[in-house]
């Protein structure tokens, strides 16, 4: 009975500890962002692709007075950047040099704890997240 008790007590101990969880390989997301001292806000979509690891923003910025839209596509396998004013028409290509990051939780994370985004108080208004940290060590040899 003692034993039994022992391994029911380990099996609620395991499965209390957080896992990373599979991020989607696709999905899209909502931004905005605002700097009162500047009088600036940008507004925009992200899409987001891992399986051809592609990303696109469509941006709303406004300063000011000034309101501009750009469509941002990043194609990270053909190192290629599409660069378009929605406003003015104009279209540009860069080359650039950045490796692909996947969103979501490296395999080597440890879970640090968790925090409510919103209010827990009313139903549906919060979201409780999981923070994962990576520790990083160098051994220096001279």
């Amino acid at each position: 009975m003692l034993s039994f008790f022992l391994l029911c007590l380990t099996g609620i101990a395991i499965a209390q500890v957080p896992r990373p969880c599979t991020t989607p390989s696709r999905w899209e997301a909502r931004v905005h962002s605002s700097n009162p001292k500047l009088d600036a806000d940008l507004e925009g979509q992200l899409s987001y692709d891992s399986v051809y690891q592609r990303t696109r923003i469509l941006q709303h910025v406004k300063v000011g007075k000034i309101e501009t839209y750009y469509d941002i596509i990043s194609l990270y396998q053909a190192k290629l950047v599409y660069f378009i004013d929605m406003k003015s028409g104009n279209c540009s290509r860069f080359f650039f040099d950045q490796p692909w990051h996947d969103f979501g939780v490296q395999s080597d994370a440890k879970a640090f704890g968790e925090a409510y985004l919103g209010s827990p108080a009313i139903h549906d208004a919060g979201l409780l997240i999981t923070i994962w940290l990576v520790f990083f060590f160098r051994l220096l040899i001279y």
